[in-house]
């Protein structure tokens, strides 16, 4: 699969004007059709997450702006993709440098109701968590029956919150 995706960037030729942007986009959006084999929609996900991976691990071709692109085209659709949170969480590992422009990303990610799909939401729980102390104030921008719900159902998210909010100067708590 790496020699064709590796084909697919640098022959012009075989795939008219896509550009890395393009691929990882369209990746992202690779139809996994209604079917009774659940291993087969499991496979789909698998290649696509396989082919993923590999194209973010590609550095020389993905670069840092070629992700900040594709991630900010892939949140402006109305319906993000079942894998976004993993390619998020893949973008901090192999270009840790992104950790600004993914806090960031989390907070658009509240904007768009994250918490309501709940395979998106399970992936945002886990970028909070590799990115603390960082997305700690992004988990205070959440609606407060989610935020409840959250430092219920993860301690140590709980834990990072209670660190955070003590070592607030008395003027930021009265904010």
């Amino acid at each position: 699969m790496t020699k064709v995706l590796s084909k697919i960037i640098s022959s012009p030729r075989t795939c008219g004007s896509m550009n890395p942007s393009d691929l990882l986009i369209a990746l992202h959006f690779v139809q996994t059709e209604q079917c009774l084999v659940k291993n087969v929609i499991k496979g789909k996900v698998l290649i696509t997450r396989i082919a993923c991976d590999w194209c973010i691990g590609e550095t020389r071709i993905f670069t840092e702006e070629v992700i900040v692109f594709t991630l900010q085209h892939l949140i402006s659709y109305d319906t993000l993709p079942t894998i976004l949170m993993r390619t998020v969480i893949r973008c901090h590992i192999v270009h840790n440098s992104l950790l600004g422009f993914i806090i960031n990303y989390l907070q658009q990610l509240i904007t768009k109701q994250v918490w309501k799909n709940p395979s998106l939401w399970k992936g945002f729980i886990k970028c909070c968590k590799r990115t603390r102390p960082q997305s700690i104030t992004v988990l205070l921008q959440l609606p407060q029956d989610c935020f409840y719900d959250l430092i219920k159902e993860e301690p140590e998210l709980a834990a990072s919150l209670k660190v955070y909010m003590l070592q607030m100067t008395k003027s930021q708590v009265l904010i």
